[in-house]
């Protein structure tokens, strides 16, 4: 017996019926809105979505419970069901369309497109999209659902009135005018029709009706096309073009229509925006229209503004309507790509290279690197905060003229200046009339004061807007010429001040500002007189400490602004300090990026006046020396722990902290430090970040950063000159460049022998064996791993260290190659159990792979694939991007081997697809190796087959590679 349908009507008031008894829908406020969410988006919404979407302005515990709470009163007030309404995928929840229900807005959407359903369409319509729901959210589809009614309305009215139709295109109109009394161009489908049908006297009629209706309650006359067809109706005159039906009608996209008209979203990254967005939607359908069509001419705009008209927030929001709504027209993807913590233009390809996934290079060999990855691809970026990097702007040029399908979205303070370029002006919030303010309700309305309120609201619950405050909030407002920063920074303050106490304030500051800041550029003025006025209102030691806390420009720790910015008497207050200048919207709570302590980051524009500040500071050289004091100090403890069981906690922190350690290094390998100095930046990178730019395959950002500490090593001690060669040397052999690394090898192998530096010989003896091996040379690279494998043991008293598997490691790989398989698994058996005995992740990663290679030699296929998975498991684990290459080229080996040819040649595809991403070389051997396999594979497969094969692979990103590895048996 089937189970009864669920049918669900949101157009009117909600009403539900289930087995032809209505049900009552007795909930929680926000359960009806959250039921509505789920059906009008039929797709998995992540469920911090749902809680921040409908509570942002709580915390994020607190916005879970509600969300557990609501999800249990919907399922408390939904009948009992054999199918869930609403399931849950991991992380996400989704209404289930595989549930026994019928919903009228579903069926609306999917019969308006159908001529002989549109009756069947419009007959469900029966009123608005829930009217009595309240929130921002459902406007976008409450109208968009209204558009689409009007539309077929219209186009059915004329459909039937050219077949001779007249008194249904009468019928239709009269239906539609109900729903919307004040739509002209419905007015004029029912004069004409009536006139057409005979009905003269009914024509004019309801045109004097409509007239004398306009004039009673709006005080204004008919359009004058209207008041054109009624004289044309007076004087009994033809009416031309009557009969043609209107072009196939355009219908309002959305992202998930139907479920079966669901597809996955493209690729990309953009965030979801945790609140709504106010008074910007003709700027929004204006910005849409430019960029966002299949056909647009524009390819590069800019929206430009004064700091702080909310640029950032409009590009955000036309960003993730292009995902939701209109993702056909960017199938590679959207990916809005912050650029306000750079602090160097030459940082700007490399950030756009990174969030696309392609390989990090020196500036103009990674110009011709994007143009591969981009020139077939339909792209849209978004690059947020452009106006401090402009010396990059002829590179993007140059990547839009060899990409014909990448589009640039740009914020900025100025026009960039390419041609092409499309500038949009992102003007302030509209403001009401100081002199004519309306009633309170009306004054709520204007985008400026509803901002104004949601923020007061924000930082006093108690915050409402009534007609004693509205003329003072409106004055602030005007004040501060609706800019959306300025207006978020004033009210604020409404947690200690009213809004009268705000605005005498305000007032002063301006006047004295004003007078005194004629110099600056005129697009500061409005801006800095907000962000001053607030940077007055604070204490001296916030002040400081505000100033100095732009030396952290991807954001800060509690810790680091106790060390770095306050003495250690006072460093245990930086957390009060901290959250008083986040009370006060100085600064923001980064929870994406907090883990062990608060974490804290500032708003561009006021981290640009806080850089002003501190270049005034006395102590600024000391400062510099504090912070990378303290990154050099981390680093050391970086060094150990990304040996053993805490790797993915340093590499997090090195992720996090990434743009505060290349503004340290910028500051370290500078001409003009000192030896101290310059060793605070080589212990950032030769304790750290070598090994962290290795494992995410940024071998050239590494080498660049080596370049300018070579500039410099004459100023070195012997030393950290030993390690900086060591490491350039490696990664040339990582990016095939065996003569640079033997040269670098064998020079400082020479002098360490001459200065008896036993460590140093043994590391460099590594190397050569290293460059030996690449190039085939086993019988070589056996000699210097030997040799250095004695040395480790003098080194280490006997016992095992680090550096002696590594190169015991090494010699296993060796005697692979060599055919001594036993001698090599023993080998590679000890160095497992070590890296074991340490938690070494990485290593046991490594291990487990020269393991599995040999495996798979031996035809002990199984085994071998389970080493290959467990060891690419840990490399995914830890983002070991360079080791998950190595890893997918070894399994891809053995599937050939096992005559598994299809597996073989999509595995060599992505392998082959990542080395070039990541610049990264493997040895010669391997590289024959991998040629031969595919030659082979293409013969036995044949050409069609090896095609498709290798497609499945070239497809794959470096997420859905490793997945794919995992998945095959």
């Amino acid at each position: 017996m089937p189970l009864p349908l669920l049918h669900i009507h949101l157009f009117g008031n909600l009403r539900l019926v289930y087995g032809a008894k209505a049900l009552p829908f007795n909930a929680l406020p926000k359960t009806l809105p959250l039921f509505a969410y789920l059906l009008l988006n039929r797709g998995p919404i992540p469920r911090d979505a749902l809680a921040f979407t409908f509570w942002p302005d709580v915390d994020e515990s607190e916005a879970r419970a509600n969300l557990r709470r609501h999800l249990y009163d919907l399922r408390r007030v939904l009948p009992e069901s054999a199918e869930e309404w609403v399931t849950r995928e991991g992380q996400t929840l989704r209404w289930n369309t595989d549930a026994p229900y019928w919903l009228d807005v579903e069926a609306f959407e999917r019969y308006c497109p159908e001529p002989a359903r549109m009756d069947e369409a419009l007959s469900l319509y029966t009123g608005d999209l829930l009217p009595e729901v309240y929130e921002d959210w459902l406007d976008f589809d409450r109208q968009r659902l209204r558009t689409l009614y009007f539309s077929t309305a219209g186009h059915l009215i004329a459909t039937h009135r050219a077949a001779g139709h007249f008194e249904t295109a009468i019928t239709i109109a009269e239906q539609a005018l109900r729903q919307d009394p004040w739509r002209e161009d419905l007015l004029g489908d029912l004069i004409l029709s009536r006139y057409l049908s005979g009905d003269r006297p009914g024509a004019l009629q309801a045109y004097q009706a409509f007239k004398k209706r306009l004039g009673e309650e709006l005080n204004i006359q008919p359009m004058p096309e209207t008041t054109k067809l009624y004289e044309t109706v007076m004087r009994g005159e033809p009416v031309a073009g009557y009969e043609t039906v209107p072009p196939e009608m355009p219908l309002p996209a959305r992202g998930r229509a139907t479920p079966g008209d669901r597809r996955p979203l493209p690729p990309g990254a953009v965030p979801v925006p945790l609140k709504p967005i106010l008074g910007r939607e003709k700027e929004i359908a204006a910005i849409l229209d430019l960029i966002g069509q299949q056909k647009a001419v524009t390819r590069l705009l800019t929206l430009t503004g004064t700091a702080g008209t909310g640029k950032t927030r409009l590009a955000l929001e036309i960003a993730t309507r292009l995902v939701q709504e209109r993702a056909e027209v960017f199938p590679d993807g959207v990916f809005f790509i912050p650029l306000a913590s750079l602090t160097r233009a030459d940082l700007v390809l490399p950030t756009i290279a990174t969030a696309l996934g392609v390989k990090l290079s020196d500036s103009t060999g990674l110009v011709q690197a994007l143009v591969n990855d981009l020139r077939y691809k339909q792209v849209l970026l978004v690059l947020d905060n452009l106006e401090h990097l402009m010396e990059a702007v002829a590179q993007l040029g140059e990547l839009l003229n060899a990409a014909a399908g990448l589009r640039v979205m740009a914020t900025s303070q100025a026009a960039l200046r390419l041609y092409g370029e499309r500038e949009y002006p992102v003007r302030p919030l509209g403001l009401p009339e100081v002199g004519k303010l309306p009633d309170v309700e009306a004054l709520g309305a204007y985008p400026s004061v509803a901002l104004f309120v949601e923020t007061a609201r924000a930082a006093n619950p108690h915050f409402a807007l009534n007609s004693d405050n509205g003329e003072d909030v409106a004055r602030i407002c005007a004040q501060l010429d609706g800019l959306p920063l300025a207006i978020e920074l004033a009210a604020a303050r409404t947690r200690i001040l009213s809004p009268a106490g705000l605005l005498d304030q305000l007032a002063t500051r301006l006047d004295i500002l004003t007078n005194r800041s004629r110099d600056v550029p005129e697009r500061h003025r409005t801006l800095r007189s907000a962000v001053e006025w607030s940077y007055n209102l604070m204490a001296e030691e916030e002040k400081k400490v505000f100033a100095r806390l732009a030396i952290f420009p991807g954001g800060f720790s509690s810790d680091a602004v106790g060390e770095v910015l306050m003495t250690p008497e006072t460093a245990h207050l930086a957390l009060d300090l901290l959250e008083l200048l986040a009370e006060k919207n100085i600064i923001q709570p980064d929870l994406a990026k907090a883990e062990d302590q608060p974490r804290f980051f500032m708003l561009a524009t006021l981290q640009n006046y806080a850089r002003e500040r501190l270049l005034l500071d006395p102590e600024l050289p000391a400062l510099y020396r504090g912070r990378a004091g303290y990154y050099a100090r981390l680093a050391d403890q970086a060094e150990n722990g990304l040996l053993g069981a805490e790797q993915s906690r340093w590499l997090a922190w090195i992720e996090v902290e990434e743009n505060n350690l290349r503004e340290t290094l910028d500051w370290a390998f500078r001409p003009e430090r000192e030896e101290d100095e310059m060793e605070l930046g080589m212990r950032l990178v030769s304790n750290a970040l070598a090994r962290y730019w290795k494992m995410r395959g940024r071998l050239d950002e590494g080498q660049s950063w080596f370049r300018r500490a070579r500039e410099q090593s004459s100023r070195l001690s012997r030393n950290w000159q030993k390690k900086l060669a060591q490491h350039t040397a490696a990664f040339c052999v990582w990016q095939g460049d065996y003569d640079a690394a033997r040269k670098y090898y064998e020079e400082e192998y020479a002098l360490a022998l001459m200065e008896g530096d036993d460590k140093a010989r043994a590391n460099f003896l590594q190397g050569l064996g290293l460059v030996a091996g690449h190039l085939s040379d086993y019988s070589l690279a056996e000699k210097y791993f030997v040799e250095a494998i004695a040395l480790e043991r003098v080194l280490s008293n006997g016992e095992t260290s680090y550096n002696l598997t590594v190169a015991l490691n090494n010699l296993g790989i060796v005697y692979r190659h060599l055919g001594n398989y036993v001698q090599a698994i023993q080998i590679q058996q000890e160095v497992l159990a070590y890296r074991r005995e340490q938690a070494d992740y990485l290593g046991q990663a490594s291990a487990l792979s020269n393991i599995a290679t040999l495996e798979g030699l031996q035809a002990q296929y199984e085994i071998a694939l389970q080493h290959f998975q467990e060891s690419l498991k840990i490399r995914q684990e830890l983002g070991d991007h360079l080791g998950v290459v190595i890893c997918l080229g070894g399994m891809a080996s053995m599937f050939y081997h096992r005559e598994h040819f299809e597996q073989a040649v999509s595995l060599y595809s992505i392998t082959r697809k990542l080395r070039q991403q990541f610049n990264y070389q493997s040895s010669i051997e391997t590289r024959f190796e991998e040629m031969h396999d595919l030659d082979l594979s293409r013969r036995r497969l044949g050409e069609a087959a090896y095609a498709t094969a290798w497609e499945v692979g070239a497809r794959l990103s470096l997420e859905s590679a490793m997945a794919y590895a995992l998945s095959l048996t």
